[in-house]
């Protein structure tokens, strides 16, 4: 790899990683309005956990397009604000399959309360909504 291919490639790793962190910021904000609408619905509320996980999941997502939009995607993907909602929300189901099984998976199997499982969850899928986003939504 010559000077100019590094020089490239190094600069290609910084934008990924700057990306990265705009998402972390965007992707807490959307984080936080998962956890406190989720502890409404599970601890207020009293709703079951799984309907509480669903409920907030959308909230959340679609706090986390709105916030992404005006911060690090500027640009509607290919075919307008409506068609970008929906990849949003379709990549985001997948999100919400992950999210659900982990839910089970920490609270039925393992016996973690379920605000640690909620947060642990949406941890581990934060990475699969990044990589959907920058690969099938904004590419």
């Amino acid at each position: 790899m010559n000077h100019v291919e590094k020089k490239a490639a190094k600069a290609a790793w910084w934008s990924l990683l700057e990306q990265l962190i705009r998402y972390g910021f965007v992707g807490g904000i959307a984080a936080l309005t998962e956890w406190a609408t989720f502890f409404l619905f599970d601890g207020i509320v009293h709703w079951h956990y799984m309907v509480a996980t669903v409920l907030s999941f959308l909230i959340a997502t679609f706090v986390n397009w709105a916030v992404g939009r005006c911060t690090m995607f500027q640009n509607a993907a290919k075919g307008g604000t409506a068609c970008e909602i929906l990849g949003i929300y379709f990549v985001s189901g997948i999100g919400l399959v992950l999210n659900l099984f982990l839910m089970f998976f920490f609270v039925e199997k393992i016996g973690i309360r379920n605000a640690v499982a909620k947060i642990t969850a949406t941890g581990l899928v934060f990475i699969w909504n990044f990589i959907s986003r920058k690969l099938f939504i904004y590419r």
